[in-house]
């Protein structure tokens, strides 16, 4: 099970604590594979394709949290879109709390979730929610006390020796506040959501122009004109992936449909512009999605798979 590690600043106790879990967890857990971009991130890759794959496959969040980091706009981001991808359920995203004298003084959108300190009542708390949610993998109660028993000294070790390693983050006091709004009301967290979508849709759109000039395709703009395809019931993962993704670009799918070929007609809930329709088609990645040709039906689909 994909365990991820989110962290904020390149040198500085998040990061480090977010290694020494990704060290740490699979000695407790060995149906665990943690995942910490700096050392999972292959180069020569989009980070952001990178990062969108890992957590399509990630079931559990930890969120390493210090005073220094906890305004952190990129880590807000990534604690939302963890929710998201792990069904919402709060339970499995998990701020872990370093150098807070006590869950209070945490303030802002991670002040949400369920919290825990690294303590080793804390860390316990957290083992035993992961297992939890291994389902069949998990290990058996007894068996979990032991492991974490024999291995607990050596995080504690590490975490004792980060203190003194980082020296500079020993006063939570001198943390620094919140960034101000902008003055035109956009805060960093839009930016970089913003700056995401941006890439994923230029990627998108040059592998989309590479597929058109290998199949020698004769519409540059491909949004070709509706027709029947034939339905797919029930909704399968792909098709359910499809209808989320031209979901959150902010239009609602009534219902879809996928043929056996890669044929996809979706019918949206409001009629699109020329322009519209492009940018969900070059929003879309056509490969990982196994799409051929994408219709948008404006009128009744007659016998739908709903959405």
């Amino acid at each position: 099970m994909k365990v991820f590690l989110s962290w904020s600043g390149e040198k500085t106790k998040s990061h480090a604590v977010a290694k020494a879990l990704d060290d740490w967890l699979p000695t407790v857990l060995n149906a665990v594979e943690p995942w910490v971009s700096s050392r999972g991130l292959v180069a020569g890759l989009q980070w952001n394709q990178q990062l969108d794959k890992e957590l399509d496959d990630t079931t559990f969040g930890i969120i390493v949290v210090t005073p220094w980091n906890q305004h952190s706009q990129w880590l807000n981001f990534e604690a939302g879109a963890l929710s998201k991808r792990v069904g919402g359920a709060e339970a499995r995203v998990a701020p872990l709390l370093v150098d807070f004298p006590n869950v209070a003084k945490l303030t802002g959108p991670l002040s949400s979730y369920q919290v825990v300190l690294p303590t080793n009542a804390g860390i316990h708390s957290l083992v035993v929610s992961i297992n939890e949610a291994l389902g069949d993998a998990a290990r058996k109660f007894d068996a979990l006390e032991r492991a974490f028993d024999v291995c607990w000294p050596s995080l504690e070790a590490k975490l004792k020796k980060i203190d003194v390693d980082f020296p500079s983050e020993a006063d939570p006091a001198t943390a620094p506040s919140p960034l101000p709004a902008a003055a035109d009301g956009d805060d960093m967290l839009s930016e970089i959501l913003t700056a995401v979508r941006g890439l994923a849709r230029s990627d998108a759109r040059l592998r989309s122009e590479i597929r058109q000039n290998a199949a020698n395709r004769p519409d540059p703009d491909r949004v070709p004109r509706t027709h029947g395809v034939v339905v797919d019931r029930p909704l399968g993962a792909l098709t359910k992936r499809i209808a989320h993704e031209i979901t959150t670009m902010g239009h609602r799918v009534e219902a879809i449909r996928r043929g056996p070929n890669g044929q996809v007609t979706v019918k949206l809930s409001q009629r699109l512009s020329d322009e519209q329709q492009k940018e969900v088609v070059d929003g879309l990645d056509w490969e990982r999605l196994h799409i051929n040709s994408l219709y948008f039906d404006e009128d009744d689909l007659g016998d739908e798979s709903s959405a």
